[in-house]
């Protein structure tokens, strides 16, 4: 895990004691996103699958399921994603930038810069899904979800975006920007690289003054 600057690490939420951050997620799906079939009229909708979450448990992990459920809001009203999948995403986010000590803000801002939030995203170059991954640049770690084509499910694709920011993040010793530039190739261009970075930046502390 790398040592980032305070900044940009993942904030502890007060609310989530360690260990509890993988049932709290999954407690989000269960009750927030739907089948991936067309819901029934009479369904509730994913907010209030949250409202009833936030009733049955303690006050600790509903501060920590407010935070995912401002972000999602967010995203929700600003990038027109789809309500259940802006929760997904933000969850998915969540759970990862904990896993690797980043703050997932700053994934989200990623996706927002990449993809606007389109898992089926496809750039000129073949870049794929949420985080834009370019499947030929990282052939090990796509053989090992199965294949350029498992970049269109979020869960794959945010765990290896994220595997690779942190790679990134690592070998600039953690200056953000040159790790931003690396990530979306500009990094032999300085105009180019200053425009996508501070893009992210600029995205990255909305979302921190969202959460």
């Amino acid at each position: 895990m790398i040592n980032l600057p305070q900044k940009y690490r993942k904030t502890a939420a007060p609310s989530a004691a360690p260990g509890l951050t993988t049932v709290i997620i999954t407690l989000l799906f269960a009750l927030l996103l739907p089948a991936a079939v067309a819901r029934a009229d009479d369904e509730p909708s994913a907010a209030e699958r949250f409202e009833r979450w936030n009733t049955e448990y303690g006050d600790s992990d509903r501060l920590y399921g407010a935070r995912i459920k401002k972000l999602a809001d967010y995203i929700e009203e600003n990038f027109a994603v789809e309500e259940d999948q802006a929760f997904s995403i933000v969850s998915t986010a969540v759970e990862h930038g904990n896993r690797q000590g980043i703050n997932p803000e700053l994934l989200l801002a990623v996706i927002a810069v990449e993809s606007t939030f389109k898992h089926d995203a496809v750039s000129s170059q073949g870049a794929r899904g949420l985080m834009q991954i370019l499947p030929r640049a990282h052939p090990g770690t796509i053989r090992e979800i199965g294949g350029a084509h498992a970049l269109f499910e979020p869960e794959n694709n945010i765990k290896v975006g994220t595997q690779i920011l942190v790679s990134y993040l690592n070998a600039s010793q953690g200056d953000m920007h040159r790790a931003l530039a690396r990530y979306n190739g500009s990094l032999g261009s300085k105009k180019r690289a200053l425009a996508y970075s501070s893009k992210v930046m600029r995205i990255y502390r909305q979302l921190q003054g969202v959460s």
